[in-house]
């Protein structure tokens, strides 16, 4: 009977712990607010080692800053880097560094948030692997194209970089791409962000990065003068973005067919 018992206990420990960790990227492309549920039931589980709770912060981290709840995504960086520095890892040091440069991009203090991604790239050896190194290289273009007082290329050079890193067929690629296709259309190389964004309607993409998509076409068809193809694309985008509670993304969206 103990030993039932004890079973039971061990079973309910990891409930929710395992739950999260098995549906995250299934649900990272749907439902952030119940990602977020799943996450911060996991964390009061007893039981979980301190590289579990390392993951489960970083994912939460994540999953807030994508709903615009910047306060519980920096809570959850802050307990990211503490179990990074008790554990000696650098895998999740180097996480909680990139969440907190897109923690303050979030903010729009962009000279914390390219402080925080320095220190990130200074500690990219070969002992890191590609797609956390992909990811740095992603944060650390997002940090300087999010900027208005930088130079784009200075972000292109890091998305290329990432993009050679990412897995070719991927969300985390075709996000890049769109990123990249965002910083040359800031230089008016239309020829260029084109390139880049053509091939992505050739694919299946996520939802939300449809959403990504359709809102950087539509800037892009505004800047050369094509206004009704622009608003054909915001309205494609407005939908899914409101099914999907993306609120950032629609008031964006919304912003844009305001200025048509």
């Amino acid at each position: 009977m103990r030993f039932l018992y004890s079973l039971l206990l061990l079973f309910f420990t990891y409930a929710h712990a395992n739950e999260f960790s098995t549906q995250f990227d299934q649900l990272k492309s749907q439902d952030w607010s119940l990602l977020c549920q799943l996450g911060e039931k996991a964390l009061i589980e007893e039981k979980l080692t301190d590289l579990d709770m390392a993951q489960i912060h970083a994912r939460l981290a994540s999953s807030y800053f994508y709903l615009g709840e910047y306060d519980s995504m920096k809570t959850h960086i802050i307990a990211c880097e503490k179990f990074a520095l008790d554990l000696s890892s650098k895998q999740y040091l180097l996480r909680s560094l990139y969440l907190l440069s897109a923690y303050y991009r979030g903010k729009e203090l962009f000279v914390e948030a390219q402080a925080a991604i320095e220190k990130a790239l200074e500690l990219i050896n070969d002992g890191v692997d590609d797609c956390l190194k992909a990811k740095i290289y992603f944060n650390a273009g997002a940090a300087y194209a999010d900027d208005p007082t930088c130079d784009p290329l200075q972000a292109i050079s890091f998305y290329q970089k990432a993009l050679t890193l990412f897995e070719q067929a991927s969300s985390d690629a075709y996000r890049t791409q769109i990123r990249l296709a965002k910083s040359w259309l800031l230089l008016s190389n239309y020829e260029e962000a084109w390139t880049a964004l053509t091939p992505l309607y050739q694919v299946d993409l996520e939802p939300r990065v449809s959403v990504h998509l359709l809102y950087v076409t539509a800037q892009l068809e505004m800047a050369q003068g094509n206004f009704d193809l622009a608003l054909v694309r915001i309205e494609e985008a407005l939908p899914l973005a409101k099914q999907l509670k993306m609120s950032r993304d629609i008031e964006r969206l919304q912003q844009l067919r305001d200025l048509l």
